[in-house]
């Protein structure tokens, strides 16, 4: 801004070193108060209707900033431009202070009126923060106050003085003015009028000049945007339907960065298919509005493809056939949906390495557009299948037995004697005193038939038949064993009378683990086949989680106890 000088008189007593001045003349110095700077106008509006806010500013105000904590519940502590104990404050109108509150349990509060309480408050965002900000700037002069909302002690005063600068307020209808700092008018007609606003302080005086333009809505109401489209192939055609004053002028954008026009009804032809943001911007004389609505036009003649496939799963493997609907030639990206898997060709096939559910997407090219397409698609790795759970449950009063009924592994064996020397094995394990591994959960059927030699399953080998399995007929020279292993070790089985009649049974440990919840918030199981008693009679829903080293399946049955 450019202050304009006063005039001011030098006398022989002035310590500013001039050249002498003629007789009975003035001498007019351009100066500037080193000690009080010059104002530097400036102001902003807002209008509504006819009416218009002002707040003028002569450059020469002031920003404050000062932190606010709670040192007891008896002071305030200031730091910043202000600090201490609740101290006192001098401010003018228009200096900005900003307080940054951090007072847990003792919120700050300016007042007209010093006291506790919420009465009396100053209108300003965020007045009563305990945690925030407050941002006041005085309009009048006077004297105000802060205060704890909770204890009286915690107080001080905010003494506002008047701005030493004065403001003339010319609002540019020949009649309107003012003297206050942010004064409101309400001009008389709609227009644009050219205000004006002279800061003058002890130093200099300074003015600015702004154009505003007001407009009376309830003579004159602003214009609303609208409009109707059809679209025909690459073509649209677009018909008014605004709201409009007198003499209107129209602006189309039909959002494809070419196509524009300034009739009021008008039509255009896009060079390819897509959805495109048409926009229609009015201006009559009681003021402007835009509306903007997506439109889809599509070349007939060139339709986008129709992107499809069938597939076959074998195993691991998979075989996709492009089934799409294209124009011309095309291109073709798969993604099997594993993270690894992709291809470029028409028909495409891929093994994946575990078995899973994925998704399978094709996206399709052609000269007129793109298009894809997605199909779930399940592969199982048959020479390694995964799990399938399941269980039975049995039980008496609140105790319940659950045994797993997943997949495991049988072996059908002949037991004969051939001699006192060794029993011959048939079938799945055949021999003389064979040993032979299996794992828990395996099923061993023995179909003996072996007179004078009883057939024994045993913990520690040796004849007799101390440190037997207990499993049914165990023991038996004409009958059937049936034993499934629950736990891994070493076994045997030996003749009762012959010592040399003996073989080895390794049981190594399941891969698989066993999680089962039994549905009343508390109990759990990691054991194959697990008993469980309930707190109490109800339905509960019993899950199964299995895991192996080729997936994982999930069951859940309601068991009643």
């Amino acid at each position: 801004c450019n202050p304009t000088p006063d005039t001011i008189m030098i006398t022989m007593a002035s310590s500013i070193a001039v050249p002498a001045p003629a007789v009975g003349s003035v001498l007019e110095i351009d100066a500037i108060d080193l000690i009080v700077p010059p104002p530097c106008a400036s102001f902003t509006y807002s209008a509504s209707g006819l009416g218009a806010s002002f707040t003028g500013s002569s450059g020469s105000e002031t920003t404050y900033t000062v932190g606010v904590s709670a040192a007891s519940s008896m002071d305030y502590s200031f730091s910043g431009d202000f600090s201490g104990l609740d101290p006192n404050m001098n401010v003018s109108v228009g200096d900005t202070i900003v307080f940054n509150v951090s007072s847990s349990g003792h919120p700050f509060w300016l007042k007209t009126i010093q006291g506790s309480g919420t009465g009396n408050a100053v209108s300003v965002t965020n007045n009563g923060t305990t945690s925030g900000t407050i941002v006041w700037v005085p309009t009048t002069a006077g004297t105000f106050f802060y205060n704890c909302q909770f204890h009286s002690g915690m107080t001080g005063t905010i003494n506002v003085s008047p701005s030493t600068a004065t403001y003339a307020w010319d609002f540019g209808d020949g009649s309107g003015t003012s003297s206050s700092q942010s004064p409101n008018y309400i001009y008389p007609a709609s227009g644009t009028y050219n205000v004006c606003l002279t800061v003058t302080d002890s130093c200099c005086t300074d003015s600015i000049c702004q154009s505003i333009t007001v407009l009376d809505t309830t003579v004159c109401p602003p214009p609303t945007a609208d409009f109707n489209s059809i679209s025909s192939g690459l073509a649209i055609t677009c018909t008014d339907a605004s709201n409009i004053t007198g003499t209107t002028t129209y602006f189309w954008d039909f959002g494809d960065g070419s196509g524009t026009s300034t009739q009021q009804n008008t039509g255009y032809i896009y060079t390819a298919s897509g959805t495109y943001n048409v926009c229609l911007t009015l201006v009559d004389s009681c003021g402007t509005d835009s509306i903007c609505q997506s439109v889809t036009v599509v070349d007939t003649l060139c339709p986008d493809p129709t992107a499809g496939f069938t597939s076959i799963a074998n195993g691991l493997a998979i075989t996709c056939t492009d089934a799409s609907i294209i124009t011309g030639t095309a291109t073709y990206s798969w993604d099997f949906g594993d993270g690894l898997g992709t291809s470029t060709q028409q028909n495409a096939g891929y093994i994946y390495t575990t078995s899973g559910i994925y998704d399978v997407c094709l996206a399709v090219t052609d000269t007129c557009g793109t298009d894809t397409v997605c199909q779930t698609i399940t592969v199982v790795d048959t020479l390694c299948p995964p799990p399938i759970a399941g269980f039975t449950s049995s039980g008496n009063g609140l105790s319940v037995l659950f045994a797993n009924s997943i997949s495991v592994d049988s072996y059908t064996i002949g037991v004969n004697a051939s001699n006192s020397n060794d029993y011959t094995f048939s079938g799945d394990v055949s021999g003389l005193d064979p040993s032979f591994d299996v794992k828990i959960g395996d099923t061993i059927v023995f179909n003996v038939n072996a007179s004078g030699h009883p057939f024994w399953l045993k913990t520690i080998q040796g004849t007799g038949q101390g440190n037997s399995v207990a499993v049914s007929n165990n023991g038996t020279t004409s009958g059937t064993i049936v034993w499934v292993p629950t736990t891994a070790g070493i076994f045997f089985y030996n003749c009762e009378f012959h010592s040399v009649m003996t073989g080895t049974i390794n049981v190594i440990g399941s891969t698989t683990s066993f999680v089962w919840d039994f549905g009343d918030g508390t109990g759990s199981s990691i054991e194959q086949s697990p008993s469980y008693t309930f707190e109490a009679s109800g339905t509960y829903s019993v899950c199964l989680t299995v895991t192996d080293s080729c997936g994982t399946d999930s069951v859940c049955q309601n068991v009643i106890v």
